[in-house]
């Protein structure tokens, strides 16, 4: 299954997924950033998790990656409800 991790930049998203041990190996990660032109395009994902600096995320980025999740229980999570803080990433 894959999942993703969203922020306003590929290198801030990989920092963030660096923060995520307890996903090593379980999952495929994706990294997004929210200027992408093809934003999740053709993926399915079980959560995308988002950067605190792009939430509440805008109605297009809604828009756009609601439909990736998968309908069994997908959802955004946040970093800062996930005990990651901002400055570790």
């Amino acid at each position: 299954m894959n999942i993703a991790v969203l922020s306003s930049s590929l290198v801030r998203s990989r920092r963030l997924a660096s923060r995520l041990s307890f996903l090593d190996g379980k999952f495929d990660i994706r990294y997004l950033a929210t200027h992408a032109s093809n934003l999740g395009r053709g993926c399915r994902f079980k959560a995308i998790y988002v950067d605190p600096e792009v939430w509440p995320l805008s109605d297009n980025l809604l828009y756009v990656l609601a439909p990736t999740l998968v309908a069994d229980g997908g959802g955004f999570f946040v970093f800062g409800e996930i005990g990651v803080s901002d400055e570790q990433a």
